[in-house]
């Protein structure tokens, strides 16, 4: 792996100011695996838009992965059987919420009944 960076110093402090940090696809992959698995172990259940504004928009900035290759990740370890999804509906929309195959069901459940709450009351005040 190998880094290109620019920094500024100012005494003791560095300062990011740009760079290009050259990473292949494999490794992508894996940094996202690892970002998935991170969040899911501790939210429980997450949306594919919460996973993109947690992983791509936001956390380390030499971890955050392009959406494309977030999809690959979700796509890998829903076919691998390492996340599930269920369907929750509200108003008339269908929103996927995933979650983690060796989490206990009952906290599951829970946390999806409470997310699915929380939605619906933003839904309402919309």
């Amino acid at each position: 792996m190998t880094y290109e960076y620019i920094y500024y110093t100012i005494g003791k402090e560095y300062f990011y100011l740009g760079g290009i940090m050259k990473r292949g696809l494999e490794q992508w992959l894996e940094i996202g695996e690892r970002r998935v698995f991170s969040i899911l172990k501790k939210y429980t259940v997450c949306t594919e838009k919460q996973f993109q504004l947690k992983i791509c928009e936001a956390g380390p900035y030499n971890q955050r992965i392009e959406p494309l290759i977030l999809d690959k990740v979700g796509d890998k370890l829903y076919r691998e059987e390492k996340i599930l999804s269920k369907s929750i509906s509200i108003k008339n929309n269908n929103i996927g919420v995933f979650y983690l195959k060796d989490h206990d069901k009952q906290i599951v459940e829970k946390r999806i009944e409470n997310f699915h709450s929380n939605l619906f009351k933003m839904k309402e005040m919309l």
